[in-house]
């Protein structure tokens, strides 16, 4: 899932564009998704099911993630 700033949607896409973050204003995380690596900032936004029981999804920064 991605967010489109142009048309201010959620959509299936592939990510084309890479953000880099002056790393020393935020703190840093990886995470291991399926065996993959991910070196996210804090506020890397991430969709995700609201909760378990839940069907409705939202953005979370990675600092807020729960596992």
């Amino acid at each position: 899932m991605s967010y489109n700033v142009d048309t201010n949607t959620n959509e299936v896409n592939v990510v084309n564009k890479r953000i880099v973050h002056n790393e020393l204003a935020h703190e840093m995380y990886e995470l291991t998704i399926n065996g993959n690596v991910l070196k996210v900032t804090d506020v890397h936004p991430f969709y995700v099911r609201k909760s378990e029981s839940s069907k409705d999804y939202d953005w979370i920064e990675a600092k807020n993630l729960k596992v």
